[in-house]
């Protein structure tokens, strides 16, 4: 097999980091746009 486990696992490990940075800036953008707008 070529692709290691471990590699896999990190490659997952990442796009779970990237979910959840995604999931806790668009409430703030969300928010921000909000209070500017009231």
């Amino acid at each position: 097999m070529g692709l290691e486990p471990r590699h896999h696992t990190l490659n997952i490990i990442l796009l779970l980091i990237s979910a959840i940075k995604m999931m806790l800036f668009l409430p703030c953008l969300l928010l921000r746009s909000y209070y500017r707008g009231g």
